[in-house]
């Protein structure tokens, strides 16, 4: 993607401007948040350095942005923009080309590109996300709060359906539902939306009252759609499909609602812990590494492949989930017994890292994909993240394929890293 002035027709990189300063969205941001960053830096940054200007006799007064050949113009107005001859604000022009980034890709051709602007275009940022994220609605039943998320479609260029019952769907004119979203998904407390029992919202959506049993069915079809179950299906979802398409480099196991991820990274072994519980926060899951043996570990290692003849490769590793502080242990046989009998050491220490999360009410799933992620490239991202920079590479490395759960400990194997054996070499 590239901007253009068209006064001197000078293509220009729009990342030559870009600024992304992750600070300025509030935390209590209720849509997509890395959509909202990137509108940040549209606003902030692009329009401001290619849009600097009112004056139609100024360069910086107009800027084609180009996305695979696809032309949106952005003209400036002084206090409001002009997009494809469409006027608004700069927030809602900065909210729609990040949409359009998202929605994108550079696979897409030009008519692709197109047809997805103006669909984005066609309706207020609000709607786009309810449409792709459902809609938010709240009520008490029997003294319980329950959040859910309606299904959302556009029905014509004016009307918005929402599903409120199984295979029900009541219809509601776009400026009515932005009153809507303004309560139930900005949190603003003005409005005749303010509330709504489900009662109320069967008889303003289908345009009558419903029958006792509608609302029973209805309420029971709102329940199973509760927030909560809808974000621990699609975190569940979000972790099966990492690791099928990480098999060799990601194992996941739970034990008595302790959840460990362990993540072979470039140059580290890494575990992603986490306790289930329902609180909000930016560090809901620890990062750890494996660090080191300690010099008395060492020592006991080349003692054991002196007396029985092996190496570190056959001895037997241990980490218990529950108690990550414990280390890794190490087994190896008890003097005078066979390999059977072992005694358990400490020899490996387990490393935190401090990595904080952007959001705060990110799920915990989320939050250890994240991170999972980030150290999948550990040799990248240690020198751009300043808690990693100065982990050094490890010497000896997990054998995924060895990783077994047994009573709460998981146990492996572990050899040199390449880097170890050339050394020894």
């Amino acid at each position: 993607m590239y901007h253009q002035d068209l006064d001197s027709y000078r293509k220009t990189n729009i990342w030559d401007y870009w600024h992304t300063d992750y600070s300025s969205v509030k935390t209590s941001f209720k849509m997509d948040y890395a959509t909202e960053a990137v509108a940040l830096s549209f606003r902030n940054s692009i329009f401001k350095a290619a849009l600097s200007s009112a004056s139609h006799t100024s360069k910086k007064n107009i800027a084609e942005f180009v996305l695979n050949g696809f032309s949106v113009i952005i003209e400036n107005l002084g206090g409001s923009l002009r997009m494809n001859g469409q006027t608004m604000t700069r927030t809602t022009a900065s909210r729609h080309l990040a949409s359009l980034c998202f929605q994108t890709n550079n696979s897409d051709t030009r008519e692709q590109v197109r047809d997805a602007f103006f669909k984005i275009v066609s309706l207020p940022p609000d709607i786009n996300y309810v449409i792709l994220n459902r809609t938010p609605y709240s009520f008490y039943d029997n003294r319980t709060f329950i959040k859910c998320r309606l299904n959302t479609q556009q029905i014509s260029s004016k009307e918005i359906a929402l599903e409120i019952s199984e295979g029900i769907w009541g219809k509601i004119p776009i400026t009515e539902f932005m009153g809507y979203l303004s309560h139930y998904l900005h949190g603003t407390q003005r409005g005749s939306w303010v509330h709504t029992s489900p009662e109320n919202l069967y008889r303003r959506l289908m345009g009558k009252e419903g029958r006792e049993s509608d609302i029973k069915v209805m309420k029971n079809f709102l329940m199973q759609n509760r927030t909560s179950d809808l974000i621990a299906k699609r975190a569940n979802v979000l972790l099966q499909d990492t690791l099928e398409k990480y098999p060799l480099r990601m194992r996941f196991f739970q034990t008595n609602g302790n959840q460990a991820l362990f993540v072979k990274g470039v140059e580290n072994d890494w575990i992603i812990f986490w306790r289930s519980h329902t609180k909000d926060g930016r560090q809901l899951v620890s990062t750890k590494h494996i660090g080191s043996l300690t010099e008395e570990g060492w020592t006991e290692i080349r003692r054991i492949e002196k007396n029985f003849g092996k190496d570190i490769s056959d001895f037997t590793w241990r980490i218990t989930i529950s108690d990550l502080d414990e280390g890794v242990q190490l087994g190896f046989p008890k003097e005078g017994e066979t390999d059977n009998g072992f005694d358990w050491q400490q020899k490996y220490q387990i490393m935190g890292v401090c990595v904080d999360n952007l959001q705060r009410n990110s799920p915990q799933v989320d939050q250890a994909i994240s991170r999972a992620l980030v150290v999948l490239n550990d040799k990248v991202t240690k020198p751009m993240v300043s808690t990693m920079n100065s982990i050094y590479e490890a010497p000896n490395r997990i054998d995924f394929s060895s990783l077994t759960l047994v009573n709460g400990s998981v146990y492996f194997s572990m050899s040199h890293s390449q880097q170890q054996n050339e050394e020894e070499e």
